[in-house]
């Protein structure tokens, strides 16, 4: 969720034209380490002028990180992968962001299957959140609420008739 710790790997010597190349690095809750660079720089910067520029960038690699934990569980819940449990338990964004996304994305594509394989968590919000809460933790407004629940209530009651269609479609083939 959060960068750990960060340093700063400058080059031993000194170019041509006074500058050196550094290497910013980054450890994230995991362990596992971004880097940023080569990067030249003046080469009489000190210290504090590393832990600076560290510092400015420690918001947007954080941003980074959840975005792309955002997006590949949306390519994943695309592809038919059970996205639930790491919904549940993310490793660099947040429940609430990842739900938002999904929902989001479910609402966008029109796919009827986005719907079902997202079921066990839109009956759990619905059991668990009145109407206004989740206008609130989804961000969006009454006619948008109006519109998820038509959507997911016509989809979820036709929910036989979706996967009866795909058993037979093997038979098909």
């Amino acid at each position: 969720m959060s960068i750990t710790t960060h340093q700063t790997i400058a080059d031993g010597h000194l170019q041509a034209d006074g500058r050196r190349y550094i290497r910013h690095e980054f450890t994230d809750h995991l362990g596992g380490i971004i880097s940023v660079g080569p990067k030249k720089v003046d080469g009489a910067w000190t210290t504090t002028e590393y832990a600076t520029e560290r510092s400015g960038m420690v918001a947007g690699i954080e941003t980074q990180l959840s975005e792309g934990e955002e997006a590949r569980l949306v390519e994943e819940l695309e592809s038919g992968v059970d996205v639930l449990a790491r919904v549940q338990a993310p490793t660099h964004s947040t429940t609430r962001r990842i739900v938002r996304k999904l929902i989001r994305h479910m609402m966008r594509q029109k796919n009827p299957y986005l719907v079902l394989a997202l079921e066990p968590l839109l009956v759990y919000l619905r059991a668990n959140y009145t109407g206004a809460q989740l206008k609130t933790f989804l961000n969006i407004n009454t006619a948008q609420l109006q519109r998820l629940n038509t959507r997911v209530n016509s989809i979820l009651n036709n929910k036989t008739v979706l996967t009866d269609f795909d058993a037979n479609a093997e038979d098909i083939q």
